[in-house]
């Protein structure tokens, strides 16, 4: 059970002047947990999104603003310049999974830090040099397992992530 819901962190957000923020990144959240519901399947030595997912696929890339057509293209293909010529090559289902998966990482990577700076720009009043508090994110002692993952333990998820990464 989550310590709050999300009309409480809804409230939050607007308190902080950051309701656009929140919009924006449950918008974003929503596309990124879709990618994760995305199959992709062998076709040959290529790929191909599984039929059931094509109308959730059209779903990420209308919320993605680019055409089904390109994203679909981006995961299942890739560009190689041979001499001068540029050729077309399938990716197999194993790259066409890393493509999806490495969008929705990156996708994540870029909501986080955009909540954390406007959420930190909230903190400041309007004046740069009061600052209310800010977040921020420390680990010292590695991954910790607790029986309810929070906001911290996220953060301090990804910080491990990125040290890693």
């Amino acid at each position: 059970e989550l310590p709050f819901s999300i009309d409480q962190l809804h409230a939050a957000f607007v308190e902080l002047d950051c309701k656009e923020a929140f919009d924006h990144s449950m918008k974003v959240i929503g596309t990124v947990l879709a990618l994760g519901n995305i199959i992709i399947e062998p076709l040959g030595e290529g790929s191909k999104l599984h039929s059931a997912c094509i109308p959730l696929f059209s779903s990420v890339a209308e919320s993605l603003g680019v055409t089904t057509d390109s994203l679909q293209g981006a995961m299942c293909h890739r560009k190689m310049k041979v001499g001068p010529s540029t050729i077309l090559a399938h990716n197999s289902d194993k790259q066409a999974k890393a493509a999806r998966d490495g969008l929705a990482k990156a996708l994540y990577l870029r909501v986080f830090n955009y909540l954390v700076a406007r959420v930190n720009a909230g903190l400041t009043d309007g004046d740069e040099e009061f600052v209310a508090g800010s977040i921020g994110t420390l680990d010292l002692f590695g991954f910790e397992i607790f029986e309810i993952n929070r906001f911290e333990q996220l953060c301090i998820n990804y910080a491990n992530e990125r040290l890693q990464g």
